[in-house]
């Protein structure tokens, strides 16, 4: 009897505790189906620091549609919060010169120099046929700068 009633609780589990065990990483936390089904590219790399906290800088590409993509690119000031030994998004700004027009855009690659987050991208416009590559800087959360790397374009504008 007492078999029956183990294979019975055993067998009604899934639904008294919910059928979708993959929803959970072994720690118990959520896994990564819960990122943005738009997010193309992240890259985490360098750290910064100022008098109220430290922690990583962080760039991501989201992707807009599938056929025409269009990007937006975020830079991420990640901070280590010591009182529970996690981390958390600082500050995040998009990198607005990326949103006239309609680029589509890659990392070609990052580095630090000079204390700063330095990322190089490309893109291309679809609609105009303007091609170019990009210079992000980061330094304190919230402060970047951005500047055109190489001429570009088929028209000679900029974004």
């Amino acid at each position: 009897m007492i078999l029956v009633r183990s294979l019975l609780f055993l067998l009604l589990c899934p639904q008294i505790f919910g059928s979708d065990l993959r929803a959970q990483t072994v720690s118990g936390e959520p896994g990564p189906e819960i990122l943005d089904p738009r997010v193309d590219f992240v890259q985490t790399g360098g750290s910064w620091a100022d008098s109220t906290g430290y922690g990583d800088y962080r760039i991501v590409v989201m992707n807009e549609s599938w056929d025409q993509v269009r990007s937006s690119v975020f830079i991420q000031w990640m901070e280590y919060v010591s009182a529970d030994r996690s981390t958390r998004v600082r500050s995040s700004t998009r990198v607005e010169e990326l949103e006239h027009g309609f680029w589509s855009v890659s990392i070609d690659r990052w580095e630090m120099a000079e204390s700063r987050f330095v990322a190089t991208l490309s893109g291309a416009d679809p609609h105009t046929g303007d091609t170019g590559r990009f210079r992000v800087s980061a330094g304190n959360p919230g402060e970047y700068s951005f500047a055109v790397f190489t001429p570009f374009s088929a028209r000679g504008g900029h974004p």
